[in-house]
């Protein structure tokens, strides 16, 4: 199978699927379009399997271009997409994923005019929040490649409503349409602690201190609840405190808020997930969030936002969405999740969706 991933160096998720695909499918080639010389070799993945091409290309003024970028990835990625396709070809149809709608879908429609390939389209966040709002000039292209493809794939069940909501046209000329979700790292799996009636008052928050996580209103909210109940504690993981204070505008953290940097050891995280009775995530916009699913599997609740990430996966009970714009909204589900009566949630079978090895089944059932 052929890959192009614009994101492949951002997140782990697209690594974590290609090194699936190649234990159960065999032969995986990778081609990563990259902007900066430091980006070589990132997320690399050690299987003889699987091979990646980082391609160097200079985004500059580009990038303001849409259409021009697409062609200028098409035409630095040719070479190696011509490869991949001569490696593949030796073995039966040729199989392509384009891990982003846009960034890589019309590279890869473009080349399946050059040469025979089924492909699939995976859209995602910047997809559906920047360049399907943006560029309705292009909606009869994006349309074509869609109607040209075998599928067309959301990570997350509430993009998919959003797409059809919005863009009806596009979504009726896809073959076949498939919600599947990112997988979570065995490890989350094999080691589930379920809630339990002894935990503390305490929140926690799982990732980049930057304006989109929305931590500005998810502490404001927070500040009402440690007014009311002393003993609330909200941990924040993957940042420092000068990063906080940027993103909060303010100099001082309230007295109640814990920052503990970014934490890699899988077993530190758990400790924290499993002394939290919430995991809160207001996000402007996610994809996704695999910070959701490890909490879970380890009790915790989930606050997530309104037509994002994992909104739509779970009933009420294990996840509540919000406004992100609105503070009011955030306190009132945040301050319910605390409180409930009984902390141990149902979560049996609910964490089989998100298993590696069925989610790179469930890819290569498009295919057939």
């Amino acid at each position: 199978m052929i890959h192009l991933s614009n994101n492949y160096i951002s997140s782990k998720v697209h690594s974590e699927l290609i090194k699936q695909l190649a234990l159960q499918n065999g032969s995986q080639q990778v081609i990563v379009p990259i902007r900066t010389d430091r980006d070589f070799g990132k997320n690399l993945i050690n299987d003889d399997r699987v091979h990646i091409d980082y391609i160097r290309f200079n985004s500059g003024l580009i990038r303001y271009f849409p259409m021009f970028k697409i062609l200028r990835v098409f035409t630095r990625c040719l070479g190696s997409l011509f490869r991949a396709y001569e490696l593949e070809a030796g073995q039966g149809k040729v199989l392509a994923l384009a891990h982003n709608l846009w960034s890589d879908g019309m590279v890869l429609f473009l080349f399946s005019f050059v040469r025979p390939l089924q492909f699939v389209l995976v859209c995602r966040n910047t997809d559906i929040n920047i360049f399907l709002p943006r560029l309705i000039q292009y909606h009869w292209l994006l349309r074509w490649a869609i109607a040209r493809s075998r599928g067309l794939v959301f990570v997350s069940m509430a993009h998919r409503i959003r797409f059809e909501t919005n863009w009806p046209k596009l979504f009726k000329a896809a073959h076949q349409v498939s919600v599947i979700p990112n997988g979570i790292d065995s490890f989350w799996l094999n080691n589930q602690c379920i809630g339990n009636n002894t935990r503390p008052f305490q929140c926690c928050f799982v990732g980049r201190f930057d304006h989109n996580k929305n931590l500005k209103r998810l502490i404001r909210a927070s500040t009402r609840i440690a007014k009311k109940h002393k003993g609330f504690r909200l941990v924040l993981i993957g940042g420092d405190e000068i990063e906080l204070t940027q993103v909060l505008g303010e100099d001082k953290i309230p007295s109640f808020v814990t920052v503990k940097g970014k934490i890699d050891d899988k077993w530190n995280l758990k400790s924290v997930y499993s002394q939290s009775r919430v995991l809160a995530m207001p996000s402007l916009t996610e994809t996704f969030g695999l910070v959701y699913i490890e909490a879970l599997s380890q009790g915790c609740a989930l606050l997530c936002s309104r037509n994002e990430g994992v909104d739509g996966y779970f009933d009420a009970e294990i996840c509540q969405s919000v406004n992100p714009y609105s503070v009011d909204d955030i306190y009132d589900k945040l301050l319910s999740l605390m409180q409930r009566n009984n902390l141990g949630l149902n979560i049996d079978n609910k964490l089989d969706q998100f298993n590696w090895a069925d989610i790179s089944n469930k890819y290569m059932g498009i295919f057939r």
